[in-house]
């Protein structure tokens, strides 16, 4: 009897030792994966596309235009802003696109998340609208300061567009937008202008 409670016991005992050192395993291979980095293989994103970021998210990151030359009974709102925020580890950027009236927050039209891809070495740029619209395209530079972006946004009934945007980050430290629908041939029509500067 004695015997055999001292195997149950040892049996027992091996099974935690056996468990202990599983958990163990898994703990490493967890701490293997998050500590492991692929920036030995990865491209880092280039000084233009840090730039962009670091000129959106400046000063709180705030931005505001006028709307009044668009302004109409659909469309009431006589002023546009966006915030842009750093992502985690100042590597990204997230921003929302919301609409005012009289000076009043009436609703968010876009959020945005800017990325750098490392292993497709592109900018990538995400737009959201609160319909379940989803834009995706990639960010280029076309010279100090300027950006270009051509996005296909996909529409939660099936349909689909692409539409483009060219961007320049102006001297006296303003924004500006233009924006395009890209035709099946590939031709960029204008749409909207829009210069924004810094809001309080």
């Amino acid at each position: 009897m004695r015997q055999r409670n001292r195997r149950a016991l040892g049996r027992k005992a091996l099974g935690r030792r056996s468990a202990g050192a599983l958990g163990r395993g898994f703990v490493g291979m967890f701490l293997g994966i998050c500590l492991a980095t692929p920036t030995a293989f990865a491209a880092e994103a280039p000084a233009w596309f840090m730039d962009h970021l670091e000129f959106m998210a400046k000063d709180g990151g705030r931005w505001v235009t006028s709307n009044t030359a668009f302004q109409s009974e659909a469309e009431p709102f006589d002023t546009y802003a966006m915030d842009w925020q750093w992502g985690l580890g100042k590597k990204t950027l997230k921003g929302r696109m919301y609409a005012l009236k009289d000076g009043k927050e009436v609703t968010t039209l876009w959020e945005f998340r800017t990325v750098w891809n490392p292993q497709l070495n592109k900018a990538y740029h995400y737009q959201f609208g609160g319909d379940g619209t989803l834009g995706i395209g990639v960010m280029n530079t076309t010279g100090e300061g300027r950006t270009a972006s051509a996005q296909d946004f996909l529409l939660p009934d099936g349909g689909e567009f692409r539409a483009g945007h060219r961007n320049e980050h102006l001297k006296d430290g303003r924004f500006k937008t233009d924006s395009f629908d890209i035709l099946p041939d590939g031709t960029w029509k204008a749409r909207r202008s829009y210069t924004w500067k810094r809001r309080e």
